[in-house]
C-alpha cells in the first residue's frame, strides 16, 4: 500500500505520488489543504467545518489524477481489485467503476462519518456520496459510523437503502457497509507483561530517564485543533493545584506529533 492511500491489490503495483502526476502542489493539497482547508471533509467529522470555493475543483482533480494513474497500471489486469484508502479519495471509486465496471473497489474511510445534520452543510455532500457509492464495499471503524452514513445517504441521494442487510443501490449498483474496528492487539501485550516485573521495569524505565516520581502519565497526539491536544493540561493542572503532594509522585510526558505536512515532533 502506497503512502498516498491508493493501492490495487494483486497483480497490480502500488501507485506512488509521483505516479499520478503530482506536483509539490499538488502533493501539499493532497496532505494539508485537502483535509483541514479545501474539502473540509475531515474538519466537518470532528468540529464545524469552512468550506473553501475551491473545494470540489481540488478534490475533483486529485482524485482525477489517481485515477487515471490507477487505470493505466490496471489496464491489462482481468477483473483487479482495488483497495482505496481514506477520505481523500472519496470520489475515487465511482471513477474507476465508470472506467472499468467489472473491478471490484473497497474504500475504508478513517475517520468518523457525522451524523446527516452536520454532513448537510457540506456544499458538495452529493458528490462526495455518490463518489463513495461507487464502491462495492465501504468500511467505518465503528456500526454508529455505518449508521450515520445510511442515514446521510438517505437524505441526499436517490437511491434504496436497505437496513436489513447494511447496502445501498443506486444507478443499479449494489453497495455494502459494513463496520471494521481497528485496534492494538492486546492479547500479545498481555502475554509479554505476564512475563515481566511490570513494578522493576518500571522503576527501571524511571531512573533511565531521570524522573523521581512514582508515577508517570504517558501522551501521543497531534498537535490538530480537532484532537483537542493542549486541553489535557487543564486537567492535570486542576489536578495538582487540588491534591500538591501529588506533584511529587505524578510526572507527565505529552509528545506532541505536527500536523500530516511535516513529520517534526514536540516533546512537552
Amino acid at each position: 500500500m502506497s503512502t498516498t492511500g491508493c493501492g490495487c491489490l494483486r497483480k497490480i503495483p502500488t501507485i506512488p505520488c509521483a505516479g499520478s502526476g503530482s506536483t509539490k502542489r499538488r502533493k501539499k493539497a493532497i496532505t494539508t489543504d485537502l483535509p483541514t482547508r479545501a474539502s473540509g471533509l475531515y474538519v466537518i467529522s470532528h468540529t464545524p467545518a469552512r468550506f473553501s470555493r475551491r473545494g470540489l475543483e481540488v478534490l475533483s482533480d486529485v482524485n482525477q489524477k489517481f485515477a487515471d494513474a490507477l487505470l493505466e497500471e490496471m489496464k491489462d489486469v482481468e477483473k483487479p481489485i482495488v483497495l482505496v484508502q481514506d477520505y481523500h479519495f472519496a470520489l475515487l471509486p465511482r471513477l474507476i467503476k465508470e472506467k472499468r465496471p467489472e473491478a471490484r473497489v473497497a474504500i475504508f474511510w478513517h475517520i468518523p462519518w457525522p451524523n446527516p445534520d452536520a454532513f448537510d452543510i457540506s456544499p458538495w455532500r452529493r458528490e462526495v456520496v455518490d463518489g463513495l457509492l461507487g464502491a462495492d464495499l465501504i468500511g467505518f471503524h465503528i456500526q454508529s459510523h455505518c449508521n450515520n452514513f445510511l442515514h446521510t445517504v438517505d437524505r441526499v441521494v436517490e437511491s434504496r437503502v436497505d437496513w436489513e442487510h447494511f447496502s445501498v443501490r443506486r444507478l443499479d449498483h449494489l453497495t455494502r457497509v459494513r463496520p471494521f474496528p481497528i485496534s492494538v492487539d492486546f492479547t500479545d501485550v498481555q502475554e509479554q507483561e505476564a512475563t515481566l516485573d511490570s513494578y522493576t521495569e518500571r522503576s527501571t524505565l524511571l531512573k533511565a530517564l531521570g524522573v523521581e516520581a512514582t508515577f508517570m502519565g504517558v501522551g501521543v497526539d497531534r498537535v490538530d485543533y480537532t484532537k483537542a491536544s493542549w486541553s489535557v493540561f487543564w486537567p492535570l493542572s486542576f489536578f495538582w493545584r487540588s491534591i500538591p503532594p501529588i506533584r511529587v509522585s505524578l510526572r507527565s510526558c505529552r509528545l506532541a506529533l505536527q500536523a500530516a505536512a511535516t513529520s517534526n515532533a514536540i516533546t512537552i
